[in-house]
């Protein structure tokens, strides 16, 4: 964890100067031990015989994570959220206030109770939330999505429906249904075809063995819309480039066709002959 309290209730961030020695977890107030090394960067640990649910292997996150949350400012990382009614504690990874959207990044498995608590925990609550997952593979030139024979790296200028090859995150088929919340919940990959861009799923087929792409890629950087995380596909349908891709590509694909296109051959029959009598 980044951010942790101290007796009076006072944030602590790991990186700051100091080395705080009496710090607590925002979410269960167990002690927490304040990591700073040369190597890692600092963080808050729990010991390890903690029940807390943010302290079992998730106090220290991969590079790939803390370089997604630093886009955005310290004050909008790891935004503690606690329900009034029930007392339920949940800690975003990025809340982006302006636009009411919580960002939760995923480098490592998540347990499906997890992913379905925290999620409907900001729908109910009204906020939007964005699950942004990396699917990037560490051997060069390999992908986690195909299509016969065309994978992501030749992104096509249509929308297309992509196999996810290995580790399938199965668990989505129990969250909301994305075309019934597009306009609060989304799920994005990340491919490592370029870098921090991202691929929006606009629909899901078999339990998420295939899903299909937004048209518009979305690279995450520090002025990034988070509009975009919802727009609609008639959206990009309608703007450029993907307006004259698309009708390039319609125009191709009729051309195509009709150079395909066979036409029967009609024989003329012959006459009859006369009867001999």
């Amino acid at each position: 964890m980044n951010k942790a309290i101290d007796a009076n209730g006072n944030i602590l961030c790991a990186d700051d100067e100091s080395r705080y020695k009496e710090c607590f977890c925002r979410v269960c107030g167990e002690p927490v031990t304040h990591k700073k090394g040369k190597v890692r960067r600092p963080y808050f640990a729990h010991l390890p015989d903690t029940n807390c649910h943010y302290g079992q292997d998730k106090d220290y996150k991969s590079e790939w994570h803390i370089r997604m949350q630093d886009y955005y400012p310290k004050e909008a990382q790891e935004y503690l959220f606690v329900d009034e009614e029930t007392g339920e504690k949940h800690i975003a990874d990025v809340y982006v206030k302006e636009a009411n959207t919580v960002l939760e990044f995923q480098h490592s498995p998540i347990d499906e109770r997890e992913f379905v608590s925290r999620t409907y925990f900001h729908l109910k609550n009204n906020r939007r939330i964005v699950w942004l997952f990396d699917e990037s593979s560490e051997k060069e030139g390999s992908s986690r999505f195909k299509t016969g024979g065309c994978s992501l790296e030749q992104w096509p200028y249509t929308d297309r429906c992509f196999k996810w090859l290995h580790r399938q995150r199965s668990f989505l088929q129990s969250g909301p249904p994305i075309a019934q919340f597009h306009l609060c919940y989304s799920v994005c990959v990340y491919t490592g075809t370029e870098e921090d861009v991202f691929h929006r799923i606009v629909a899901e087929h078999y339990g998420f063995q295939y899903v299909t792409f937004s048209l518009h890629d979305i690279r995450l950087n520090n002025n990034t819309d988070i509009e975009d995380f919802f727009r609609p596909e008639s959206y990009w349908h309608s703007q450029e480039p993907w307006k004259t891709r698309i009708e390039r590509e319609a125009q191709r694909q009729m051309q195509a066709q009709a150079a395909q296109r066979v036409f029967p051959i009609i024989i003329p029959s012959r006459p009859k002959r006369g009867k001999r009598w």
